[in-house]
């Protein structure tokens, strides 16, 4: 299941998974992260994975290939604050294949993550 976390900045945004993200929860979260990008050149994002086991296949994808590409294009940061090796690795997997900076963040670094992403905000 996921959860939007409250925020101090326009474009910044938090997002809590935990336990399973089932395809229901694709289903409610695609329409969520594409609301993030409208009106945005770049927006940054926080995942926090919280007792996070992984994910399943998602049923869908993104209805709107377009909106997808364009949330790829806007993702300038990207924070994963978790607990697990695989996760850290998981924040490591796309870094050859995207222009998103991504940084893995220990559960006890939430501070921190937050710190990175607004870094150089106007």
């Amino acid at each position: 299941m996921f959860e939007v976390l409250e925020t101090s900045r326009p474009e910044v945004f938090g997002i809590r998974v935990s336990r399973r993200l089932t395809a229901e929860d694709y289903e409610r979260l695609i329409p969520v992260l594409a609301r993030m990008v409208e009106g945005r050149a770049k927006l940054r994002i926080l995942v926090l994975m919280d007792h996070f086991e992984g994910w399943d296949t998602p049923a869908i994808g993104w209805p709107d290939p377009a909106s997808e590409v364009r949330f790829a294009l806007s993702l300038e940061r990207l924070a994963i604050v978790g607990e697990a090796l695989w996760q850290a690795r998981l924040a490591r997997l796309s870094d050859p294949f995207s222009p998103t900076e991504t940084r893995f963040f220990h559960k006890e670094e939430v501070a921190q993550a937050w710190q990175w992403l607004e870094e150089e905000l106007p």
